[in-house]
Formats: C-alpha cells, structure tokens, sequence
C-alpha cells in the first residue's frame, strides 16, 4: 500500500512540478535534432519559433495567469492576449508535440485562469479588443481538442465575448457593431471593418464547437453570414477585390466611410 501512495505522491508532484515551472532547457537539445545542426543563428525555424514562444511566456504579467497574458498591468487584457494565444496554438500545432509539452501546460493554465476573470476581456468597451481574445481562446481550444483533451473556460470565455459585442450591434446604418461602446472620446459613432471581421470570425469559430446555427444567421442580433453582407452592402467589404475600408461613421445618420483602401 504505501507503494501505491509513494507512487501517488510523486506523480502529484510531477504535474504540479510541470504546469508551475518554465520550458525545460532540455528543449533546446531536442530541437537541436530536430534541426539536424541548422540550430540557433543558422536556418532552424523550429528555434527561432520557440525563442519567440519563450519570450511571450517569459512577458505574462508578474508570471500570473490569473492577472492575464501580456497586459500592461491594468485590469483589461487587450488584444495582445489575444494574439499570443493564437500564436501559440500555431506553434503547437506547427511543432506537432516536439519538446512542447511544458509549455503547452503553461500556456493552457494561464489562458484557463485568465478565462475565469471576464471582465478583464469582457466590458473592455472595444469590441475589436475583445473579439481577438476570444479567437485566441477559441484557436487555443481547437488545438487543445486536437490532441484529445479540452476545457469548458474558453469556450465560456468566447461566448461571453460574443454575447457583449453583438449587443452592440444596431441597425444605425444598416446595422454592424460597433468598434467602442464607452464614453467619449474615442469615437463612439464608428463601425469599424475590423470589430465586425473579428466578431464573425468568432462567431464562425463558435459554431464549429456547438452547431448553434443562430452563430451563423438569424438570432436576436444576426449571426456571422448577417455581419458579412452588412460589411458588403456598406462597402466596407468589396467581395469582389477584397478590398476594405476602414470605417463606417454613423455620426448624425450620415452613413461616411472613412479610411483609406486595404487590400
């Protein structure tokens, strides 16, 4: 028996061990092999790509993942977290579990912990902000599921975010949401390209999780194919070329695009 309870003992000290402490160095001589001797300084992209996922793990905010990832020490996470989520999932995915698991571990801690204090990426009072949390978490998620495991706190976190932008969501104009909802300034009248691509692309990541077909159209705001024909009825989308603009400003029921083409 006390075999069995050794034996217990030292496996919860190793998961404690591995989601508490950073990558092992020992990663680096893995991906020395990987590389074939194109390592650091020469052509390994695999090195290069783990140099920069280190240096993002190494920049959460006081190494706390219920504070957030990459804030600047306030209460909201902006879309920085957002983006290193994202970024990470395609290291992992790029990887294909090449010495990553310790990372992995963190990485899916700090989200989950971040996930749980919503009003850190929710009620930012920008909805391009919030959208790139929420893809994050969701791209997070696909990986995480790819590899038989999964979380309910960033499927949660997710919904809670398109909850929150598509409230902001009105028919001034046709309809869209828009890009901040808070007290002036900034702009309050602006629907923006990027608040509404976002969102869509959350709500279309959304679906492929739970086959809510309201994501997609219908729904007491429009789903994601409503968005879109939106974005191109206002030509703020040009499904033609591709070409986009930036803003929609819907100041005084003027309807003015403003903002150069992107292409």
């Amino acid at each position: 028996m006390y075999k069995t309870i050794l034996f217990s003992l030292v496996l919860f000290l190793t998961i404690v061990h591995t989601n508490s402490n950073p990558p092992a160095t020992d990663v680096f001589e893995a991906l020395r092999y990987v590389c074939k001797g194109k390592f650091q300084g020469g052509l390994c992209p695999y090195a290069i790509a783990y140099d920069i996922a280190t240096q993002l793990a190494g920049n959460w905010h006081d190494r706390d993942g219920a504070t957030g990832l990459w804030s600047d020490g306030g209460p909201a996470i902006w879309w920085p977290s957002g983006v290193g989520l994202w970024a990470f999932a395609e290291f992992f995915n790029t990887m294909g579990g090449r010495a990553t698991d310790k990372l992995y571990l963190a990485t899916r801690w700090a989200a989950i912990e971040t996930a749980k204090k919503q009003n850190n990426y929710v009620h930012t009072k920008f909805t391009d902000d919030q959208a790139w949390w929420a893809n994050g978490a969701l791209r997070l998620e696909q990986y995480i599921r790819s590899i038989g495991d999964a979380t309910q706190e960033l499927i949660n976190a997710a919904q809670a975010v398109i909850n929150d932008n598509v409230a902001h969501e009105t028919e001034e104009c046709g309809g869209g949401l828009y890009w901040y909802y808070g007290k002036s300034p900034p702009s309050t009248t602006d629907k923006t390209t990027i608040s509404n691509v976002l969102t869509i692309y959350t709500m279309a990541t959304m679906y492929s999780f739970t086959h809510d077909p309201t994501l997609l159209q219908g729904g007491a705001h429009g789903g994601a194919i409503d968005i879109y024909n939106w974005l191109v009825s206002t030509d703020l989308l040009n499904n033609q070329t591709g070409y986009q603009r930036d803003t929609l400003d819907t100041a005084n029921g003027q309807c003015q695009l403003r903002g150069g083409v992107i292409i």
